[in-house]
């Protein structure tokens, strides 16, 4: 149904399932998905505080419940969850994502200390070098984004997609053109 973009009938079979099946994790993380593939960001968050009271430290919950308050521009109320489900795990996706909250409440420092982690832990996913270019342009510093998006760029696959764009990024930057 919610592929055939029925959504009352959906949300129907959903609100039917959790109501029989109140407490099982299967059934509450298909839900969440399921109202975030809807764009139903408010209802997955309930849906997924109700998973949180049942195991309050599932680190995908509390990954998850950042990612929604991040997709609802809620940057300040992901920083919460993120932290704590990084007291968990080491997830790659919890901390970019945790990078991006603080980026977007202007805690820059605190975005380039998760960068720098996700550095630590994945030498390799050379795109974390994009996001402290970010942190550099916000801080108004040129060469130091430039800097980053080589390095980006030296990791990136000749040709991809992304290095077109950080390629791009890098030449909106040099010296003679406008950012």
């Amino acid at each position: 149904w919610v592929t055939l973009t029925n959504r009352p009938t959906a949300e129907g079979i959903i609100y039917a399932l959790l109501a029989t099946h109140p407490g099982d994790a299967f059934v509450l993380d298909r839900a969440v998905a399921a109202f975030t593939a809807q764009g139903s960001y408010s209802e997955a968050l309930r849906i997924t505080d109700r998973r949180l009271r049942l195991t309050p430290n599932d680190a995908t919950a509390l990954a998850n419940k950042g990612v929604l308050h991040i997709l609802m521009n809620q940057f300040s109320n992901a920083i919460p969850p993120l932290t704590h489900a990084l007291s968990l795990t080491n997830s790659y996706t919890a901390r970019r994502n945790l990078a991006l909250a603080h980026m977007r409440t202007g805690q820059l420092d605190a975005a380039e200390a998760d960068c720098r982690a996700l550095l630590e832990a994945f030498p390799t996913v050379y795109s974390t070098y994009s996001g402290l270019a970010e942190i550099a342009l916000l801080r108004k510093n040129t060469n130091a984004a430039i800097r980053y998006y080589e390095q980006h760029l030296s990791g990136a696959e000749a040709g991809s997609d992304e290095a077109k764009r950080v390629a791009a990024c890098l030449e909106s930057l040099q010296p003679g053109r406008k950012p």
